[in-house]
């Protein structure tokens, strides 16, 4: 469900007519509604078994301001990196809510995780021998707990960039290698107590998910028999679309919930701990982007309306126009909704030095003039956490905000870049 216009408009002439946003300095920034954070992380928890450990992807969000109110919520988060483990640390994070995925953790990265004692999901066979060795150096285990991540190999979604769980992914172990194995390395290593599987992101249907959870269920049945012990930590990934176009409808969290409660019981009873990883569904539509238009070239067909944003914050949506997409609403110069019964086909471009830094093509806009506002609507995640250093364009600033009964409240969540840490980035 996305932000309704008006609501958008709305906060931003507060943000300009207080001085939280100024377009002739700032140029572009990025506006994320804690309120309909809350909310979208309410629904997760009510929509799935209590004492479920929803561990947020950082990669969707990384903002530190962000990560701790998320904590504060009672929700964990979800780890791919060292850095990204440290951000959950410094976001307050119990390690027990901590989970860790990388398919290229070092020894380095193992052994703190270890002395952590989060959750470590491993990528690979190869990986458990690691683990393994680390675990006899020491001598224990470190309070840590594993699972291993498994490919169901269900099939690619829309998106095959996003898709992980085809017959060939660079993640996870393939279930195609037999039963037998799989239950051979929960024999080989019994501190092995769960199982992860993550189907992929956007682009990957409701069907798909359960069927994944279906694959894992009962690979957790042949396990529990042969091996005599039950797994414990049962992690179904993320993977939930989010809407990006106001024409398409995205399946809830509750949804999600039901059917795995349809297909899938056993997963989420008998005592076992579940876990999820969403990230994309969670932040997705509560994230806005708004940034002038410098100049409405009228030479071109269509026009070309220049903003100051583009490929440097919106990789996937400039390199491959054919899967991504968002909606984008025309505001002028002071946050008002501009009058549509006049309007001309535009496309959106950004600053950037090559032709493909476009962010919305043939896009249907009232009439647009220098100075006027763009927002670029559902940019809450995998937007700015992917942001690219191309032309040395500064990071923009990021405004967190809430209602309150007197007004609406802006919290600066990231300062915008100086030209000084840019040169320093580069030095």
């Amino acid at each position: 469900m996305q932000l309704p216009d008006r609501s958008i408009s709305s906060t931003l002439i507060q943000a300009i007519s207080t001085g939280e946003f100024d377009p002739e300095c700032d140029e572009t920034a990025l506006f994320f509604d804690l309120d309909w954070l809350d909310e979208r992380l309410s629904s997760l928890k009510s929509a799935f078994p209590s004492g479920t450990n929803h561990a947020i992807a950082i990669k969707a969000n990384p903002l530190l301001g962000v990560l701790k109110r998320i904590v504060s919520r009672g929700f964990g988060l979800e780890a791919a990196t060292l850095p990204e483990l440290h951000l959950a640390v410094s976001a307050g994070c119990e390690p027990k809510k901590i989970v860790f995925d990388s398919p290229a953790k070092t020894s380095r990265d193992i052994e703190y995780a270890l002395d952590l004692g989060c959750h470590i999901n491993c990528d690979s066979i190869e990986e458990l021998d690691r683990v393994d060795r680390i675990i006899r150096a020491n001598g224990n285990n470190g309070g840590a707990t594993f699972g291993l991540r498994l490919n169901p190999q269900v099939g690619a979604g829309s998106i095959a960039s996003t898709s992980v769980a085809d017959q060939y992914s660079k993640f996870a172990v393939p279930v195609g290698i037999g039963t037998e194995r799989i239950v051979q390395l929960f024999t080989n290593y019994e501190w092995l107590t769960g199982i992860h599987c993550h189907i992929g992101s956007q682009g990957c249907s409701l069907e798909m998910l359960v069927e994944g959870a279906q694959v894992i269920s009962k690979l957790v049945f042949d396990i529990e028999e042969s091996t005599n012990r039950k797994l414990i930590h049962i992690d179904i990934g993320g993977g939930l679309p989010a809407q990006y176009k106001s024409s398409n409808s995205t399946a809830s969290f509750s949804d999600y919930a039901n059917a795995l409660e349809v297909n899938v019981a056993n997963l989420l009873t008998n005592g076992r701990r579940l876990i999820t990883e969403f990230g994309r569904h969670v932040h997705t539509n509560a994230g806005w982007m708004v940034s002038r238009v410098e100049y409405v070239k009228s030479a071109t067909s269509p026009k070309t309306a220049i903003i100051h944003v583009g490929a440097d914050m919106f990789l996937r949506e400039c390199y491959r126009p054919d899967d991504w997409y968002h909606d984008i609403i025309a505001l002028d110069s002071y946050g008002s909704e501009k009058d549509h019964s006049s309007g001309d086909v535009y496309n959106i471009a950004g600053p950037l030095c090559f032709a493909g830094d476009i962010v919305g093509y043939d896009r249907k806009l009232p009439r647009l003039v220098e100075g006027d506002l763009l927002v670029i609507k559902d940019a809450g995640a995998y937007t700015f956490s992917m942001w690219s250093r191309y032309n040395s364009r500064q990071f923009p600033k990021i405004f967190g905000y809430y209602k309150t009964d007197t007004g609406t409240v802006f919290e600066q969540l990231r300062k915008k870049e100086s030209i000084p840490e840019v040169i320093d980035f580069w030095s």
